[in-house]
């Protein structure tokens, strides 16, 4: 610190007369009469305890206690992981996911009126309930295939994008596609006039109810305004705009109805490959096929990679079942990492409770910053532990099993030990050592801007006192000064 005044100190010259404010760097006279040197002290000195308090949080404070139990409860993590949750089980999410999904388009089939038992009935039940304009019209267009419609064209994407390119396609009879070379296609679907009248007519209806409306509007206005000088309030303006675009909100709300029942129809493929056809892309796979028609992706092999994702290539198939097949295996392998993250937590929580109750002996007087188990250090730095002690148990485990059931062969090693290891825990380490680094960079950052705030405040301090002595001998000299000049008159 001594070192750190001196380097700023010497930097000025003895009559030097700017300084430096900490909390705004704002150049100050330290010789003007307007400024209280003394507040500018107290602010750097509250500068810097705000600081301190703030480093305090990114502080590691754990003891030999909260490391045990850290590793402690990651090893019993570990355990439960490799008996209970073991291997990645693609079939047992497959078959999870059919049922789940067979299950959910009859529950939506009986809402809209369904009777039967059948899963074929009950996609033949919501194809003719939930009809869309563009579902065959890529048939001799080039731009898509029986097996990859779904997933060319945009409106079966149940994504946002998915959503607004339903709406598209029913007001404006366009179909949009994005093929698996890259390119983007709009094909306009033959409508029958009196089909599009029938279409647009709640929307027209909007619009001249709303010219209705504003004309009635603006006469009360006037009126109000002539008559008794005041405005209509604007809470009634939005009523009345509200009032006058319902026909067009209803129409659009049927549309995003009647898109999502469509996609339900869809979900176990359709009624003549009912449970086994191909059913429509996943989120995460529509997502990255909208990506890849991004400007500089869609010009690369990414399209059709997807589109071999999707496809039956190699007798495989990516669709939404799949999707949720994995992520059925990924929630069970969450299970031992949620157990790590609560008992950790909790632990902190009880032990500094009964810790900070110890030394106040009043529930009132208890620090909660020090007792709430998220954003400080000492928990944060606790979880890196047990998910280190748990990601190491994961990954010698997954190699004891490669080795194990390899047979010699490498891909069969590189096979059991990808499906043996925890992803949920391998991503929940990462955070870990992510939050690690950030909190203890925070934590240098803090304690140097800290450390340059005292120095600043020492300086300041200095220059109160080099100001108080200058004024104090320019007073001495001033009175010697009137002295000689009385003397000289006599």
């Amino acid at each position: 610190m001594e070192n750190t005044y001196n380097k700023i100190y010497e930097a000025r010259n003895q009559n030097e007369v700017i300084i430096f404010d900490i909390i705004g760097e704002t150049p100050v006279d330290i010789n003007s009469d307007d400024l209280d040197l003394y507040e500018l002290v107290t602010a750097c000195e509250t500068k810097v305890t705000e600081m301190n308090n703030v480093a305090a949080s990114y502080q590691n404070n754990a003891d030999k206690y909260d490391y045990l139990v850290a590793a402690g409860v990651g090893l019993i993590s570990g355990v439960i992981d490799i008996t209970v949750i073991g291997d990645f089980d693609f079939d047992a999410g497959k078959a999870w996911s059919n049922k789940a999904v067979n299950k959910f388009i009859h529950k939506v089939a009986e809402q809209t009126g369904y009777k039967g038992r059948s899963l074929k009935g009950a996609i033949e039940h919501l194809e003719k309930r939930f009809p869309v304009a563009q579902d065959n019209v890529w048939s001799g267009k080039k731009i898509s295939s029986a097996t990859t419609h779904h997933l060319d064209d945009l409106a079966h994407h149940p994504t946002l994008l998915g959503m607004v390119s339903g709406i598209i396609v029913h007001f404006f009879r366009v179909g949009l596609f994005s093929s698996k070379d890259g390119s983007f296609n709009k094909v306009a679907i033959e409508t029958d006039p009196k089909e599009l009248v029938k279409i647009w007519a709640p929307i027209i209806a909007s619009l001249v109810l709303t010219g209705i409306l504003q004309w009635i509007m603006n006469i009360i206005e006037i009126h109000l305004e002539e008559q008794l000088d005041k405005s209509i309030p604007e809470g009634i303006r939005k009523l009345v705009k509200l009032i006058a675009n319902t026909p067009a909100l209803i129409s659009v709300i049927k549309v995003i109805i009647n898109w999502a029942g469509h996609l339900v129809s869809d979900m176990a493929g359709s009624k003549s490959s009912a449970g086994g056809g191909m059913g429509i892309p996943g989120v995460f796979l529509s997502l990255l096929r909208e990506i890849a028609m991004l400007p500089g992706l869609k010009d690369t092999q990414l399209p059709q990679i997807i589109t071999d994702w999707y496809g039956k290539r190699g007798g495989y198939k990516f669709d939404l079942r799949k999707e949720m097949a994995v992520i059925h295996e990924l929630g069970k392998q969450a299970i031992p990492v949620i157990i790590n993250e609560f008992v950790v937590r909790g632990f902190y929580f009880i032990r500094h409770l009964c810790e900070e109750y110890k030394a106040n002996n009043n529930l009132a007087q208890i620090n909660w910053r020090n007792v709430i188990p998220f954003g400080n250090r000492t928990v944060e730095h606790m979880l890196f532990i047990s998910s280190a002690t748990f990601t190491a148990l994961d990954f010698g485990d997954a190699l004891i099993h490669g080795l194990k059931n390899c047979g010699g062969n490498p891909a069969a090693f590189a096979a059991a030990f990808a499906l043996r290891i925890n992803y949920a825990g391998v991503c929940r380490f990462t955070v870990a050592v992510i939050t690690e680094l950030n909190m203890g960079y925070k934590e240098s950052t803090l304690q140097l801007l800290a450390s340059e705030g005292e120095a600043r405040g020492e300086f300041v301090k200095a220059a109160t006192v080099n100001r108080e002595i200058n004024r104090e001998r320019q007073r001495r000299k001033d009175t010697v000064d009137s002295m000689i000049s009385d003397l000289d008159e006599l």
